[in-house]
């Protein structure tokens, strides 16, 4: 529409200097007839305000009705949108042209993850705190004069088998002669999760967990080991972790401090508790999921756990507090024996389309589907 129509229409024009909202007449439009904000609005912290003036308020109604802060001739020329209206209103000239341009946090390069094999800086740790009940511990408990071996002692009917996850009770049959599906590992109960050590069938249900059958077969144990050889226990324990630390519990009572100790390497944790009532120890040997400062590490023992604080060299998440031993020789000897490509390609180039039988076959049910009826008996 034209300046002639649009005055014609009455009124005038409509003026597009920021803060006038005024219409003019275009044939009289005197030097100082407009005031205006030549500034660009800012919003800031709740306030409005412009960046030509110190004018600010928090009411929207109360920033249109600022009366501008500088005279000069309507203009029916659309001033430039700022790319940003927010900003400090204290500050409104600290605006620059120039492109931002975006700094990444810089990389950080991770440590150099030792070989697993390289345990020579592992030190045994002092413990920080020893529970005064744990130094009347003695192993006097199996020195009693007349003690019978285990040995000695026949096994009861409905004894249970000594075997982690073993269900099985002694009967005194050909079926104690059975194979034994047992867990060798130890039972592990981590964030809600329970699962043995050794397969890694994680589940919630304790029911389930219990129900789990053994990833090993053997001979069922229906006495516990022999006394006096040191035989291996099975203690529950569990970790959780912060951002920079790792805190391990290991879970017994009546155990002798003098002989139970741990040692902590940079990748490696190994956990030695002696039981003297039972002459028996359980050991915790893993390799780390993560590096661990040495020299800040410590642990204590209490009276029905040993706590362990390994501090993390770098900070981080741990998926896992170790990383799976691989045991299996078959499975390290079947590594080098993976099929190559030569191999592939000769078990293909022996392939022979014509001894390939691609006659087609008509459907047939099967005998229980079809319950003796023939084909015309079935609808």
């Amino acid at each position: 529409m034209s300046q002639a129509s649009d005055l014609a229409g009455g009124g005038g024009l409509l003026c597009y200097n920021r803060g006038c909202g005024q219409t003019f007449d275009p044939q009289n439009n005197p030097d100082e007839g407009c005031r205006y904000h030549p500034g660009a609005p800012f919003f800031h912290d709740a306030y409005k305000g412009w960046t030509c003036c110190d004018k600010k308020a928090t009411d929207f109604t109360e920033f249109l009705n600022f009366p501008g802060c500088t005279q000069g001739q309507h203009s029916r020329v659309k001033p430039e949108e700022p790319a940003n209206i927010t900003g400090d209103v204290n500050n409104p000239l600290n605006k620059s042209d120039e492109p931002v341009l975006a700094h990444p946090p810089p990389i950080v390069q991770r440590m150099a993850r030792p070989k697993a094999g390289e345990l020579s800086s592992s030190i045994r740790l002092k413990p920080t705190s020893i529970a005064p009940g744990l130094l009347t511990v003695t192993s006097t408990a199996n020195d009693k004069p007349g003690a019978k071996s285990s040995a000695d002692t026949p096994i009861a009917v409905g004894e249970a088998c000594k075997n982690g996850g073993c269900q099985k009770r002694y009967t005194d049959g050909p079926e104690d002669l059975e194979t034994c599906q047992y867990h060798p590992g130890s039972p592990i109960f981590h964030e809600g999760l329970k699962f043995w050590s050794c397969c890694q069938r994680r589940t919630s249900d304790f029911t389930a967990f219990l129900n789990q059958v053994g990833c090993e077969s053997g001979q069922h144990c229906w006495r516990k080991p022999t006394v006096g050889s040191e035989a291996s226990v099975d203690c529950r324990f569990d970790w959780h972790q912060t951002a920079t630390k790792v805190t391990v519990a290991i879970y017994a009572k009546k155990y002798d401090p003098r002989i139970s100790f741990v040692e902590v390497g940079p990748i490696h944790l190994r956990a030695h508790v002696f039981f003297p009532a039972e002459d028996a120890a359980f050991d915790l040997d893993v390799e780390l999921h993560g590096i661990v400062d040495v020299e800040q590490s410590c642990y204590s023992m209490m009276g029905t756990k040993i706590e362990i604080h390994l501090v993390k060299a770098e900070p981080g998440s741990w998926t896992n507090l170790d990383i799976p031993k691989r045991s299996d020789p078959l499975a390290l000897a079947n590594i080098s024996d993976e099929p190559t490509l030569e191999s592939n390609m000769e078990q293909v180039d022996a392939l022979d389309l014509d001894d390939l039988d691609l006659t087609p076959n008509a459907l047939k049910l099967s005998t229980e589907a079809s319950n003796g009826r023939i084909r015309n008996d079935i609808v």
